[in-house]
């Protein structure tokens, strides 16, 4: 008799457990839809902005930032705000250009945090995109645009793993750097507009946010361009 109360209490405690996950798998499901749906919706996705440093310079050091840029021949492109934050708050994003590189520096600030990346446009209408924030990797990117993710990485250990990336791609891929005549805000518009589009054709996407959430972004972190694209 006791056996049996055992197994029902063990049973019930392994139903409470799944009840717990799939109540947390369909929460996550529905922020990540929400946030694909402000992003499509968003218009514009980048609003530049006059106070932009001033917002910056609030949530953290914004002048290591530009001194860092500067240092390493960026020049000062747009600030603007980021018109698609499902809370209502202040994202705003700074960006710095190398022209000779067809780079840009960006650093997004969000209610305090900060992430930075670097981005270069490459032939055949690619990019690689070199992170420090592990939600960088959330989602599926379309094919042709390159992303690898350093969480925490410092700003030259982002430059080094980009420079290498660079490499292995132009290596590997035979993707040269290129300019695609275009400015800022069209190229980060063009780009989140074609990767949004890519997410929602991947057949039941929006019951996939758990598995990108809790497998898919862990599982790219700190993982260079030559094993993530041999």
């Amino acid at each position: 008799m006791l056996a049996y109360i055992i197994y029902i209490l063990v049973g019930l405690a392994v139903l409470g457990v799944l009840g717990v996950v799939l109540l947390l798998a369909r929460l996550i499901n529905g922020a990540v839809v929400q946030s694909i749906e402000l992003i499509v919706a968003a218009d514009p996705f980048l609003e530049p902005v006059e106070n932009g440093a001033a917002v910056l310079a609030e949530g953290a050091d914004y002048a290591s930032r530009m001194s860092w840029a500067t240092a390493h021949g960026f020049e000062p492109d747009i600030m603007a705000d980021v018109n698609a934050t499902a809370d209502g708050s202040t994202m705003v994003v700074a960006l710095w250009k190398n022209p000779g590189t067809h780079t840009w520096f960006a650093s997004y600030d969000t209610d305090g945090k900060v992430h930075s990346e670097l981005v270069t446009t490459l032939s055949q209408e690619s990019g690689l995109t070199t992170s420090n924030s592990i939600d960088s990797s959330l989602f599926p990117q379309r094919p042709g645009h390159y992303v690898q993710v350093f969480g925490d990485a410092d700003f030259d250990t982002l430059l080094r793993r980009h420079e290498e990336g660079l490499l292995h791609l132009r290596n590997a891929k035979h993707l040269e750097v290129q300019d695609h005549r275009k400015s800022t805000t069209e190229l980060v518009t063009d780009s989140v507009n074609r990767t949004m589009a890519h997410i929602q054709s991947i057949p039941f996407w929006k019951h996939k946010g758990a598995y990108w959430y809790f497998f898919r972004r862990p599982r790219m972190n700190n993982k260079p361009i030559a094993e993530l694209y041999p």
